[in-house]
């Protein structure tokens, strides 16, 4: 027993949730997102990112998406320029209806964006 309850711990300590699984999940409000995240309020159903500094750069976002600069619009703060963690796609049908596959502002990579 005291070995599984060790492996259960050991499995939660590494496990890969929080943001990487909640960036792109919808939101209204900051809350609806990881601790550290964000919820960008442009597109529709609201879309949950988290902070990032250099757009491109690799490493700065968790699997799954890239750090990329535009103009949105957060239920924190109003319009303008901000960096943030966005979706990756490939082509527009990985993208959520109303939010439409772009190439990221600096580097490789494409994001869903809010239309």
């Amino acid at each position: 027993m005291q070995k599984k309850l060790m492996m259960l711990w050991l499995c939660s300590c590494m496990s890969t949730g929080g943001a990487e699984t909640l960036i792109g999940a919808t939101c209204q409000t900051k809350d609806d997102c990881d601790v550290s995240g964000v919820c960008v309020t442009d597109g529709k159903d609201g879309l949950c990112s988290r902070s990032c500094i250099e757009p491109g750069r690799a490493g700065e976002c968790p699997l799954g998406s890239y750090c990329d600069r535009a103009e949105l619009t957060t239920d924190t703060r109003s319009t303008g320029e901000i960096t943030l963690c966005l979706p990756a796609c490939k082509a527009q049908r990985d993208c959520r209806e109303g939010y439409s596959c772009q190439p990221v502002s600096a580097g490789f990579g494409m994001v869903c964006r809010p239309d």
